[in-house]
């Protein structure tokens, strides 16, 4: 689960990371914790316009396989670039 979060000053943006990182350190752990989804990480994020929206709602297992399918793919390539390249030098 990701939120975004816009402030109108950037003030207001150190104050809200500066409590937070305090809130790790000295709350309990219920207070890190919302609607059974575990707080992990406050960065300051891109701009709207930068982030692929759709790419939000893909799955860990999903993006993994994905990279493992082009990994895959890029390897077969390689090996048969490599085949092809050996047999036209042995000729």
């Amino acid at each position: 689960m990701y939120a975004f979060i816009v402030f109108n000053e950037a003030r207001d943006m150190r104050i809200a990371k500066r409590t937070l990182r305090r809130c790790k350190l000295y709350c309990s752990k219920k207070y890190l914790f919302w609607k059974h989804y575990k707080l992990t990480a406050v960065d300051t994020a891109d701009s709207p316009s930068n982030i692929i929206w759709e790419n939000l709602e893909i799955s860990k297992l999903e993006n993994f396989a994905r990279s493992f399918t082009t990994f895959i793919i890029v390897v077969i390539i390689l090996i048969i670039s490599f085949g092809i390249i050996y047999c036209l030098k042995a000729f």
